[in-house]
């Protein structure tokens, strides 16, 4: 049975399709480092969440790299003037 599943997947082109490689390379990480409190941050937006019932859709994630200390805000749009 092994062979006949190993034949069948060989011949399916949507299994070729999304198949990954072993040769495939992966990059490394690398250290994100920060030397001063402010010299980098980071901001991330989750979008379009269940809606709460005040009207917030929106997260806003800011990150401090130097002491790697995260805040979270529920925001109602994302907008660049919301954002500032």
């Amino acid at each position: 049975m092994r062979k006949e599943v190993s034949k069948w997947i060989k011949m399916c082109t949507m299994c070729q399709k999304h198949r990954k490689g072993k040769d495939e390379k992966k990059g490394l990480l690398k250290l994100i480092e920060a030397y001063l409190l402010f010299e980098l941050m980071g901001i991330d937006i989750l979008m379009n969440l269940n809606e709460m019932p005040n009207g917030y859709k929106h997260i806003i994630i800011l990150t401090n790299y130097y002491i790697k200390w995260p805040e979270a805000f529920a925001v109602k749009d994302h907008l660049a003037k919301t954002l500032v």
